[in-house]
């Protein structure tokens, strides 16, 4: 081998290294949203609080949030649109008392059309249809 191929494949594989960590550089600056859900202490109106946390490097736009229920609706829980910006979070408070089914998921959908889902805990639905039928009972 020459020395011009030498040359010609060291160029190679830095170019190469150069685009690979472009990509991550890529991958890494974008907004990413992680989704937390609890539930509410409150007795007297049960409800879930869903917390927002931008965890990438640009601001996410939330354009709304869908509650998903047992009986397979798409409930819109929030219309309004909300900037998280990087590392910031916002809470979403849901009353359950007013969907008069389970939820099982929520969903945030942002500006891009992207939707991010988080599943309500399995001791949440089993507590949420016991206390359902007690307040059957006693009407």
């Amino acid at each position: 081998m020459q020395t011009s191929d030498w040359v010609a494949f060291g160029s190679l594989a830095i170019s190469l290294f150069a685009l690979g960590v472009s990509w991550l550089g890529y991958r890494r600056d974008r907004g990413r949203i992680t989704l937390k859900i609890t539930e509410g202490t409150n007795k007297m109106s049960p409800h879930l609080i869903l917390k927002v946390i931008n965890s990438g490097r640009r601001p996410v736009i939330i354009a709304r949030v869908i509650a998903r229920t047992s009986r397979g609706d798409s409930v819109p829980v929030a219309e309004s649109q909300r900037k998280v910006d990087e590392s910031e979070s916002i809470e979403y408070t849901i009353p359950t008392s007013s969907l008069r089914a389970i939820v099982t998921s929520l969903i945030v959908e942002d500006t891009l059309g992207k939707r991010h889902q988080v599943r309500t805990s399995l001791a949440y639905r089993i507590r949420y249809k016991r206390d359902m039928k007690y307040s059957l009972e006693e009407r």
